[in-house]
């Protein structure tokens, strides 16, 4: 929302502002909190995501995957498992083996269907591998139209691995994670020349 948004620089700031104090406060963002007031009182994220994106008057259409109150899950090479983004993008625990939804039932809105079905063009990434960028594919709706759209299906891959979720990971692992979980891919974009090491070292920092 804020990616596409037109709305004033503070605003902005305001909306991307972490809270770093309070037991049930701490690390959430102030627009996660404002899209879930706003999700309650229009009744579905759908609609609270329309009138967000009106307040923010962004440029093209942003579309929740599914309406399902639902966590990413995550089962580990040693077997054991984990819920809640939190715990699945958790560091120093055993790599994640496959990630899936905590409700069954969870599947796709009929607007992220249709949208997929009828794109041009898909792009996949980046960002975080797991939680944020292949969950999508988990519902089942979802998964079946990207393997029904005639739309190119473009992969942009990570240049860093991320603590937690693709430790060790070559850009081929982000990419044949990708294709599992999308039903193939027609194109990958990555990343060959060398990375600025003032870069690097910010995300050394996080165990990237």
């Amino acid at each position: 929302l804020i990616a596409l948004s037109d709305s004033e620089p503070l605003f902005k700031d305001v909306l991307q502002y972490r809270f770093d104090k309070g037991e049930d406060l701490k690390g959430m963002s102030m627009g996660n909190l404002l899209l879930t007031a706003m999700t309650k009182v229009e009744g579905s994220l759908s609609k609270g995501i329309k009138h967000m994106s009106e307040i923010l008057r962004i440029h093209g259409r942003i579309i929740p995957s599914t309406e399902k109150n639902t966590h990413v899950c995550a089962e580990l090479e040693d077997g054991s498992i984990v819920e809640e983004e939190l715990n699945v993008r958790a560091p120093n625990k055993s790599k994640i083996k496959k990630i899936f939804l905590k409700d069954e039932d969870a599947d796709a809105t009929k607007d992220a269907i249709n949208a997929v079905k009828k794109a041009d063009l898909i792009v996949i990434g980046p960002g975080s591998l797991y939680t944020s960028v292949l969950v999508h594919f988990l519902l089942p709706g979802l998964r079946k139209a990207m393997m029904e759209t005639k739309a190119k299906r473009v992969f942009v891959s990570n240049m860093i691995t991320q603590a937690g979720q693709t430790d060790g990971y070559s850009a081929s692992d982000h990419v044949n994670e990708a294709s599992g979980y999308c039903g193939g891919l027609d194109y990958v974009l990555l990343h060959k020349d060398p990375i600025p090491k003032e870069i690097l070292k910010e995300y050394e920092k996080e165990g990237g």
